[in-house]
């Protein structure tokens, strides 16, 4: 579940190639008691952690090029993070790796997945990773999946672009919120929320439209489920699809290019943290709130929410 009382945000103008925010366990990958970053430099093709109070940077892994998906949580009960990179044909080896917090890899699939999203879809103590795996790779079919301690299982037969995991129903399990861009298939293509998909698997479909950018958030109108956040590029407009019932428009004459949230002033309720096209900027706003207001000048290219200080 995405919902929790974030304090400040990490933010990034277009320099990094991916981050991923991982989770305040004592005994973490890289020092206890804070939560990490993992950084993915353009300029160096290999994967860092930090912790957010020093500035020491930790290498996880040197296999001659960058992951092209990383995912972190508690994936062994342990209570400790672990880290999922996920490697393409680039690398000396390809494959799904995880490295565990005593350190060490273990290879944990032969597929080459380019999306990756930890959530809890069976209610056990560790947590899942819903993940996408390309089309021609034969080890595993193409698809969207998911992995729980039940081992792999094809939720669906399409490669979704965008994936999301997150509380959106308040339910207390997580689903899956996906954009599909088939070609010539109207009836696929679209937004859609993906419920129990270590059971019985059930889709709904939100939007004829695939989303781009698409964001689970934290509980941003204080109701109690995760919130999506969304734009729809042709229509050239923006909502918060608040608790899996209903949009509300966020903007008018102008689009977000990037989400995130974070509870910024400790109120009830989080903050949506945006990119906005015009004027260009990053800023914020309560969703019961009537305005926005400019955090930076400059168009962040990454935006998320923690407790970093």
């Amino acid at each position: 579940m995405n919902s929790r009382r974030n304090f400040s945000i990490a933010i990034a103008m277009a320099t990094l190639v991916a981050l991923v925010a991982g989770s305040a366990h004592a005994g973490s990958v890289v020092t206890p008691d804070e939560p990490e970053l993992i950084f993915n430099f353009g300029s160096a093709p290999s994967p860092f952690a930090r912790n957010a109070t020093d500035s020491q940077f930790t290498l996880l892994a040197n296999n001659g090029a960058a992951p092209v998906a990383i995912g972190a949580g508690d994936f062994d009960a342990d209570a400790i993070t672990d880290v999922l990179l996920a490697f393409d044909g680039s690398a000396t080896n390809s494959g799904i790796y995880q490295r565990r917090s005593t350190g060490g890899f273990a290879k944990i699939g032969n597929g080459i997945a380019n999306l990756i999203e930890v959530g809890n879809f069976d209610g056990t103590g560790n947590d899942d990773v819903a993940l996408t795996f390309v089309a021609g790779q034969p080890a595993s079919p193409a698809g969207t999946w998911i992995r729980t301690d039940s081992g792999y299982r094809q939720i669906a037969n399409f490669t979704a672009t965008r994936l999301q995991v997150g509380d959106v129903d308040g339910s207390g399990a997580d689903e899956i919120i996906v954009t599909f861009e088939e070609v010539g298939n109207a009836q696929i293509t679209g937004t859609w929320i993906i419920r129990d998909p270590a059971g019985s698997i059930s889709f709904t479909k939100i939007r004829n439209e695939a989303a781009n950018p698409l964001v689970v958030c934290g509980n941003v109108n204080n109701s109690g489920g995760d919130d999506i956040l969304v734009t729809y590029p042709t229509e050239g407009v923006s909502y918060a699809f608040v608790d899996d019932t209903s949009h509300t428009r966020i903007l008018g004459s102008s689009t977000v290019t990037q989400y995130g949230c974070s509870n910024l002033d400790g109120s009830a309720g989080e903050e949506l943290i945006a990119t906005i096209a015009s004027p260009a900027g990053t800023y914020y706003r309560n969703l019961n709130g009537t305005g926005w207001t400019q955090l930076f000048n400059e168009s962040a290219a990454v935006i998320v929410g923690g407790n970093f200080d």
